[in-house]
């Protein structure tokens, strides 16, 4: 009996292990780490934490509560933390360097917080000729349900959020909202970013009291300040398909005149939408277990969405740049065109289902009306090469953004050269 029970209990633990090798290790589908999604409410004050370091790391570190709850929640998401020097820099004792004391400094509070070293990705890097007002440099790398952000563009953008959010205001009991002619660059940039990252938007949200009085075609003020907002931002040409508007009830956002106070208006970004992934993840977990422990290793059954989506994620990482010459619709054939072209047909194959977008923007010398024919034109040329290469007309629709969606700088001639561009979106 007992041989039957020792040999009962091995086979148990030998199933449960063949089930977390097969499932976290092979497929990486862990049942005890499941895919994250990142609330952009959180990641956008765990930013803030890091630019408050970032900017004051010698003086003392400042509050940290916002990046360590945001990396307690995101388990998978690790901290990039590099610390610079030059050897003019006094150091304290027990230290080699300033950059090894600046890094022990902030790894320690991060510690004792608790967050394991191994959720920290640490270096020390010698630089002569950097900048001491920025000694550290901090970001995350996401997971891999997040990869697409691990380009250094998002931090970017929360800077310069931050920066847009101080540059707004308004009075209490009106509707008007005022943007400082100062903020025109930081709006570019903004609008540069999220013509670059198309499954992002722009959320603008307003604060309101219960006590203001507003117009009846409006909720409330919030509601009013936010449409105007948004109005004001489209005006400086961020196009309003990119951005959303909501507002929220706030006490203390004015000041004894009734002016607002700094900082009360919230911007963030809308980040790309993963809860549908993450329940077929979680669906996979409970599908892979039953396969497993029926003996079957039905890859399919426990990989199958993955691996759609891992194609269409590299299909849309491997795009090429589809540049054309000033005033014309003339597409060159480059030899990486021609490579995504037939991976692209191929995934059509694969998918019948699905359908793409061509996209033509020029940059913003010219009149608005040509450029908005002009990027029609070079949609259509990209068309034609992609039915050349026998994929079905049917499935391709094309449009235009004329000099409307600038993903760069129009102020300089290499900024231009890559707004004359098409691009190629699968739905």
């Amino acid at each position: 009996m007992k041989y039957f029970i020792f040999g009962l209990l091995l086979s148990l633990i030998t199933g449960t292990g063949t089930a977390y090798t097969y499932l976290c290790v092979i497929n990486e589908y862990c049942p005890f780490g499941p895919r994250e999604i990142i609330d952009a409410n959180q990641l956008k004050p765990a930013y803030k934490n890091i630019f408050a370091i970032e900017n004051n790391i010698d003086a003392a570190i400042p509050d940290t509560d916002d990046l360590v709850q945001f990396l307690k929640r995101h388990p998978k998401t690790i901290l990039s933390i590099e610390a610079l020097y030059n050897e003019s820099e006094k150091v304290s004792n027990g230290f080699s360097n300033k950059g090894e004391e600046r890094l022990d400094k902030i790894v320690k509070r991060l510690n004792q917080k608790g967050i394991s070293k191994k959720q920290l990705k640490t270096s020390i890097v010698k630089k002569d000729d950097f900048n001491l007002k920025v000694p550290l440099q901090m970001d995350f790398i996401f997971s891999e349900t997040y990869r697409e952000l691990n380009n250094g563009e998002i931090k970017t953008a929360y800077r310069q959020l931050n920066k847009l959010e101080t540059y707004i205001s308004f009075e209490k009991n009106k509707t008007d909202v005022n943007v400082n002619s100062d903020a025109s660059p930081v709006i570019e940039e903004i609008n540069y970013y999220l013509n670059r990252n198309k499954d992002q938007q722009l959320k603008v949200t307003m604060p309101y009291q219960s006590s203001e009085i507003v117009e009846a075609a409006f909720k409330n003020m919030g509601e009013a300040r936010s449409r105007h907002l948004l109005s004001a931002l489209a005006n400086q040409k961020i196009l309003e398909e990119n951005m959303t508007a909501g507002h929220f009830l706030a006490k203390d956002i004015f000041d004894e005149n009734g002016y607002s106070k700094i900082g009360v208006v919230d911007l963030n970004l809308i980040l790309p939408d993963k809860s549908s992934e993450a329940i077929i993840e979680a669906q996979k977990i409970e599908r892979g277990l039953e396969n497993v422990f029926a003996g079957k290793k039905d890859e399919d059954a426990a990989a199958g969405d993955e691996v759609k989506n891992e194609q269409l994620l590299a299909l849309n990482e491997d795009q090429p740049e589809i540049n054309f010459q000033y005033g014309s619709d003339r597409l060159f054939l480059t030899n990486d065109i021609d490579k995504y072209a037939k991976k692209l047909k191929q995934y059509l194959d694969e998918h019948p289902k699905k359908k793409i977008e061509i996209y033509g923007h020029t940059c913003d010398l010219g009149p608005e009306d040509k450029n908005e024919k002009l990027g029609f034109n070079r949609a259509g040329s990209v068309m034609l090469m992609l039915v050349d290469k026998n994929i079905d007309r049917n499935r391709i629709e094309i449009k235009t953004k004329g000099e409307r969606a600038p993903a760069y700088s129009n102020r300089n001639s290499s900024g231009r050269k890559k707004n004359r561009r098409v691009e190629i979106n699968i739905r």
